[in-house]
Formats: structure tokens, C-alpha cells, sequence
């Protein structure tokens, strides 16, 4: 299987806080007209989502605390400032949505050879971000297909030969959300020697 996945820098594992906001969001442009009626226009085919986490503890130290390890502070600014703040983008594993098991892709046409990952969403199916290329099973009226026999690039599976007609492509896969930070900013607070937090960190996701 060729893959460039993950082409993106992962946002790391820390000691996430309580409340996780995740706030959907569809885009719609409105033309108000003098008599009063609208125009509406949807932006977006499929949602965005912007996150925001709280993060209680953070450690200036290398030496671990509990379950805190040791430099979290400079790993979270370090990547913060590696994205350059809003200007690279990063994927995000989502604890609570993050897989889809023997997922229906599509139905082989003899000619279709890309198939895009999805998750359900809001009783509908949507493409997911990116595909984490660990543990991805691809099936083929549910026989493993070897994974020379397609490549793997963001959220698209490419097949080296097009399924038959009538064939379901099924996969297992674990997934990202595509992000970029909400900020160029982000403030750590100090709450005792060597131990920080921070209020809020902000991004969303954007589409591939």
C-alpha cells in the first residue's frame, strides 16, 4: 500500500479537561431584500466543527506528576509553534469519534476505482478527515483486498484495478479530524511552580 499518511503533524496526547466543546457549523449566506423576503444560499456541503479544550495540567518539569508526564507545557507549545498558529494545519484524533468498522464505501461499477472514507453523521454519511493508515482493513464483498492492491491518500482509496459491478467495498479505519488553530495566540497559565494549564484551545476542522 503506498500512503502519505499521516502527512500531517498529530496533536498531541495531554491531560484534557472538562468541559470538551465541539460545536457544529454549517455555512449559509442570506440576501435580505428591501420587501422583507430572503435568498439563502448553503455554503457547505458537509458540516465543519470547531473544538475547544481545556487543559488543567501541564508540567514545565521533566520529571512526571501521577499521570502527567514530564514536558508537557513545552510539547504543546512547541507545537503550537511549529503550525506557525493558524497557518499550518494538524490532524486531531477525536477520543470519542475516531472509528468506523466494516463501513460501506461504495458498490463497484467496473470503472470507479476511488472510494472515499466515511463516518455516520446526523443519520447521514459523511467523508471523514483523514485515514489513520494503521489497522486500515479493506474489503471486497467482505474478502480482504492485499494492500498492494490500492493506495491510501487523506480520506480516498484508490484501487490499482476498479471492483467489479455489484461488488461492496467495505473498510475498517481509525480517523482525524483536519484542523487548524482558531488563534495565532495561546496563553499558559501558571498555577503552582512547574505546573501550568490552559483555559482554552481553540481550532477547527477544514476539509480536505
Amino acid at each position: 500500500m503506498a500512503s502519505t499518511n499521516p502527512t500531517y503533524p498529530v496533536f498531541p496526547t495531554l491531560p484534557i479537561g472538562y468541559p470538551v466543546l465541539r460545536t457544529t457549523l454549517q455555512g449559509t449566506l442570506v440576501q435580505q431584500h428591501a420587501s422583507g423576503r430572503s435568498v439563502s444560499r448553503a455554503m457547505y456541503s458537509i458540516p465543519l466543527f470547531a473544538f475547544e479544550l481545556t487543559i488543567e495540567a501541564l508540567l514545565s518539569g521533566s520529571t512526571a506528576l501521577g499521570s502527567i508526564a514530564g514536558n508537557t507545557k513545552q510539547i504543546l507549545e512547541n507545537f503550537f509553534t511549529d503550525q506557525q498558529g493558524q497557518y499550518n494545519p494538524f490532524v486531531y484524533l477525536d477520543p470519542d469519534d475516531n472509528s468506523a468498522t466494516n463501513q460501506l464505501l461504495g458498490v463497484g461499477d467496473g470503472t470507479t476505482t476511488e472510494f472515499t472514507c466515511l463516518w455516520p453523521w446526523g443519520g447521514r454519511l459523511i467523508p471523514i478527515g483523514i485515514v489513520d493508515t494503521a489497522g486500515l482493513l479493506v474489503y471486497a464483498n467482505g474478502g480482504l483486498v492485499s494492500s498492494s492492491g490500492y493506495t491510501i491518500y487523506d480520506n480516498t482509496i484508490t484501487f490499482a484495478t476498479a471492483p467489479a459491478f455489484g461488488v461492496a467495498i467495505t473498510a475498517t479505519y481509525n480517523y482525524f479530524f483536519l484542523c487548524r488553530f482558531s488563534e495565532d495566540s495561546l496563553e499558559f497559565e501558571k498555577n503552582l511552580d512547574g505546573i501550568w494549564s490552559v483555559k482554552s484551545i481553540k481550532f477547527g476542522s477544514i476539509k480536505t
